[in-house]
């Protein structure tokens, strides 16, 4: 049975470098029926190919399917995901606390008052990682405990916020997004608990149907 793959855990792969477990889990997502999120999917694809050795047929084939996602976004689409593109891609290209703050900056400005936020969706995952796994760990000598704290919490929100759009389409167009959506939400628990907000995480946990003090590895 075709195991269901986390695109949460995939693009944190990913993001630190852990190419040849990313590849086997973007491998799991191709068949996405989303545009803007299979293009993110094979985008990843083709980054984690180019990060292994000899890889390069691979690479190729991965090229193709985002060239072939890419074609088919509409123009609302490109529109929205086109200033995202430089800062995504110097985030993983170097996950330092200054771009993951450029990205999250860019990202906000796209994302907020968006009614196409589903096009966004694969670069709210990346937003809620860059503010808890890179910006609040990295620069807690720099950032007051709140500071951090804000971090986490904007993570968790969005978090939530991916939950309810990958759950939706679990439910309605594919389930290669169920473990997405339990992943997020299960995510969301532990960046409200790094908030400092114990009510919230509590009732995200219990939504998620996870134990109170499992930790997911």
């Amino acid at each position: 049975m075709r195991r269901v793959a986390d695109l949460v855990r995939t693009m944190e792969s990913d993001l630190f470098g852990a190419y040849e477990w990313a590849a086997e889990l973007y491998e799991e997502l191709v068949d996405l029926p989303e545009a803007p999120d299979r293009l993110a999917v094979y985008r990843g694809l083709m980054r984690a190919y180019e990060g292994l050795e000899g890889k390069a047929e691979e690479a190729m084939r991965a090229a193709e399917g985002m060239v072939a996602a890419e074609e088919e976004l509409d123009e609302r689409e490109r529109a929205i995901l086109a200033p995202l593109e430089a800062p995504r891609d110097a985030l993983f290209a170097d996950p330092t606390p200054e771009r993951g703050e450029a990205f999250v900056a860019a990202f906000e400005a796209s994302w907020k008052g968006q009614s196409e936020k589903p096009a966004l969706l694969a670069d709210a995952i990346l937003a809620c990682l860059a503010h808890s796994n890179v910006i609040a760990p990295t620069r807690g000598k720099k950032l007051s405990p709140e500071e951090a704290k804000a971090h986490h919490a904007r993570a968790a929100a969005l978090y939530e916020e991916v939950f309810a759009m990958a759950n939706y389409r679990a439910n309605t167009t594919s389930p290669l997004w169920k473990e997405t959506a339990q992943s997020a939400l299960f995510r969301a628990a532990v960046a409200w608990r790094f908030a400092g907000d114990e009510a919230r995480s509590k009732r995200a946990t219990e939504i998620a149907g996870v134990p109170e003090g499992f930790e997911r590895r």
